[in-house]
């Protein structure tokens, strides 16, 4: 199986706008997210996402991209600050390839939960926006497969260099 953590574009301080949505260089890196995970032929059949519209707002270009526009799904436990461990168990027994869109410090703690075991162990430290690619082996241990960060995907994605307001 493989897991696919995606953390949200860049959104809009609290104080400009409080349901924090995607800035406009946001919806670009949105979108530039999208095409190169389209690039990489993912297998993915849904894609979960938190209520938050930053998340959904991500979300959407990623189902566009990937064809899953009538598979990226709402999830109530991916916001900030949920426990892990009831995702990590569901996720335990779970065959299907899925990406997950949401927010620091959840996705982070999951990511530990599943491959140390602890949520705690500050595994990754994942930039807005990235991506993080797990595979559940048949001996059912959770592995990284690949991080795609922001300057990583600034490297893949040239286009990205260019926005100044995209944070490193």
């Amino acid at each position: 199986m493989n897991l696919y953590l995606v953390r949200h574009a860049e959104a809009a301080d609290k104080e400009v706008d409080p349901e924090r949505k995607l800035t406009e260089a946001g919806q670009q890196e949105a979108e530039r997210l999208a095409k190169l995970m389209a690039s990489l032929q993912l297998t993915a059949t849904e894609i979960w996402h938190s209520p938050k519209p930053r998340a959904a707002q991500t979300a959407a270009p990623i189902a566009s991209a990937l064809g899953l526009t009538n598979a990226c799904l709402v999830r109530d436990a991916l916001l900030p600050d949920d426990p892990v461990k009831p995702i990590a168990k569901f996720l335990k027994d779970l065959r299907q390839d899925v990406i997950l869109v949401g927010h620091d410090p959840f996705l982070t703690r999951l990511a530990s939960k599943l491959v140390c075991g602890r949520a705690g162990a500050s595994l990754v430290d994942l930039d807005k926006p990235s991506v993080l690619h797990l595979t559940r082996g048949s001996d059912g241990e959770w592995r990284i497969v690949q991080l795609l960060s922001t300057s990583r995907l600034r490297a893949c994605l040239p286009e990205l260099s260019a926005s100044a307001s995209v944070n490193p």
